[in-house]
């Protein structure tokens, strides 16, 4: 099985491939930058080399997990059309060239996307794009594309800092 982390090198990312770095799995992870301490057996492919379709024969894979988020705070701001291209352009258009209909496409997603528990009620940019990507799966999943699901990124933190709950 072909598994692609999208966003290896974030907090989630690390722990995730760590994970799988123990299955029998092909793991891929698609990065912005090639990271200092690389996970054992995973293979790392750049975003520019996927987006600018450099790679020949990009493999289509078994599964696809996206836990690439970036978000703009006091200290490091980020503007709102950079967020939405790190957070939603780039992972759907990753996701749309490395799948196929028998792919399944998980995406963390936040809670911050549903404010208040109201789905769709973003209050800030990065809830916004998770959101639009949240939306744009659902809709290629609906057209057969490939098979897609969220996972709320509290979940996922939990399943990874304490295996055994």
């Amino acid at each position: 099985m072909k598994v692609l982390v999208i966003g290896g090198n974030g907090f989630l990312g690390r722990k995730l491939l760590a994970c799988l770095g123990g299955m029998e799995v092909e793991i891929y992870s698609a990065v912005r930058s090639f990271p200092d301490n690389r996970v054992e057996n995973c293979r790392y492919i750049l975003v520019d080399e996927i987006i600018g379709l450099r790679i020949q024969n990009l493999p289509e894979f078994d599964v696809i997990i996206n836990v690439a988020m970036k978000r703009s705070s006091r200290t490091l701001y980020i503007s709102d059309e950079v967020l939405s291209d790190l957070n939603f352009s780039i992972p759907l258009e990753i996701i749309r060239r490395t799948s196929s209909e028998s792919t399944l496409v998980i995406n963390t997603s936040t809670y911050i996307q549903n404010f208040e528990g109201v789905k769709g009620k973003t209050v800030e940019t990065y809830g916004a794009s998770k959101q639009l990507l949240t939306e744009a799966l659902e809709a290629d999943a609906l057209r057969g594309l490939y098979q897609a699901t969220d996972l709320y990124l509290f979940t996922l933190y939990i399943s990874l800092s304490f295996p055994n709950v």
